[in-house]
């Protein structure tokens, strides 16, 4: 999932601060909804397309970062 293009200037900005805390890369903003899935990559993406084809468009707005 990315932002909305009004908060991708803020999250950066966020990401940034957090990556010169930790001597970590800074990366674009996103939030991950899988992460270190076992199995073939290309069968999870295709699981993941298959499923969000039937869920309806959301939105969600960003309160915090931790």
């Amino acid at each position: 999932l990315c932002p909305d293009k009004g908060q991708g200037p803020s999250l950066t900005d966020e990401i940034a601060r957090y990556a010169e805390r930790f001597a970590a890369p800074v990366f674009e903003p996103h939030l991950t909804l899988l992460g270190d899935v076992r199995g073939a990559p290309k069968a999870t993406v295709a699981a993941c397309r298959s499923l969000l084809a039937t869920l309806p468009k959301s939105s969600a707005r960003i309160s915090r970062v931790s």
